[in-house]
């Protein structure tokens, strides 16, 4: 399953941890977004590292695209495609 990964983090220490992890898990396509190519297993041990810095000065959100839905995405700009995946219309 492909997940879209955000996140809002004032800390620059908590946020390049953040960024280091996703970073082991997925592409990043924009600065605080990654796209992930996860199975359950993945997802979970992905979710239990997130949670661990889970604190009320900022946010993280993951989205769960199907892969009709990814592979419908239009991207515009410089496009940064997860290796494998067909998806993203240039345009």
């Amino acid at each position: 399953m492909m997940y879209l990964v955000t996140y809002d983090i004032d800390d620059d220490k908590i946020r390049n941890k953040i960024s280091k992890i996703l970073e082991g898990f997925g592409v990043r396509v924009q600065e605080s977004v990654f796209e992930c190519n996860l199975n359950k297993e993945e997802y979970d041990k992905l979710l239990k590292r997130l949670t661990k810095f889970s604190r009320e000065n900022f946010n993280i959100r993951i989205y769960p695209l199907c892969k009709d839905c990814y592979s419908k995405a239009v991207g515009i700009g410089e496009i940064k495609i997860f290796p494998g995946l067909k998806g993203y219309e240039i345009v």
